[in-house]
């Protein structure tokens, strides 16, 4: 019989799915918002980076202990629990947040290139769709 953790691994046995869920967000968009946001306002909402870390990491860690525990996705679950009217509803959500995060991943990406000096005459819509192909 295997023995539970203790001390340090204990912690991490329970943090691990959220923390690394948490360390996702160091993508191209993610980086670029967090890099807007310090330089326009320095480190004056330092404090709500640690705040978002930490719900990150909890909602992550709910979500991995609920799919686990139910062997069903999200909106399997959301269709069980309130019917079947919620779930076009919770998908249309989903879908507007997955296009937010894929936007800002284009102009992550079209940000970066333009530091490395790729602008190359483009008009400025084009080249989140060039840098990002």
């Amino acid at each position: 019989m295997r023995q539970r953790p203790v001390g340090l691994w204990r912690w991490l046995a329970i943090l691990g799915p959220g923390l690394i869920a948490s360390v996702a967000g160091a993508d191209a968009g993610g980086i670029a918002t967090t890099s807007l946001v310090g330089a326009r306002l320095g480190y004056e909402l330092l404090w709500l980076l640690i705040v978002l870390t930490v719900a990150l990491a909890v909602v992550q860690e709910m979500a991995a202990r609920l799919g686990v525990a139910t062997g069903s996705g999200l909106l399997d679950l959301i269709r069980q629990r309130f019917g079947i009217g919620w779930a076009p509803l919770a998908v249309t959500v989903l879908l507007i947040a997955d296009g937010g995060v894929t936007a800002t991943e284009f102009l992550g990406i079209a940000a970066a290139a333009e530091l490395f000096g790729v602008r190359a005459g483009l008009p400025c819509r084009l080249r989140p769709l060039v840098c990002g192909v």
